[in-house]
């Protein structure tokens, strides 16, 4: 899945990189549609957070694990589903 992630990415992103001209300057530091600020913020958080998650999940179990996960997901579902019915 990781392997189809990156296929699809590498033509968005390079699309979404192309210059706009139809679109007015709202976003300050952008390149086409990315904003270079957002870039930068999003991934200094992953590089900072991504060790860290990754030593809490080597302490933890499989189990909690997949609990943890499957509330998410569940509490992600429903608030989608909440969204799109008061949309």
């Amino acid at each position: 899945a990781a392997g189809f992630g990156l296929i699809i990415a590498i033509p968005g992103t390079l699309t979404y990189l192309l210059p706009v001209e139809a679109v007015p300057e709202t976003i300050p530091l952008k390149v086409g549609y990315i904003s270079v600020a957002g870039f930068l913020t999003i991934s200094l958080g992953t590089y900072l957070a991504a060790p860290l998650g990754a030593s809490l999940a080597a302490r933890l179990s499989a189990t909690l694990l997949t609990r943890i996960f499957s509330a998410y997901a569940i509490v992600t579902g429903v608030l989608l589903v909440r969204e799109a019915l008061l949309a």
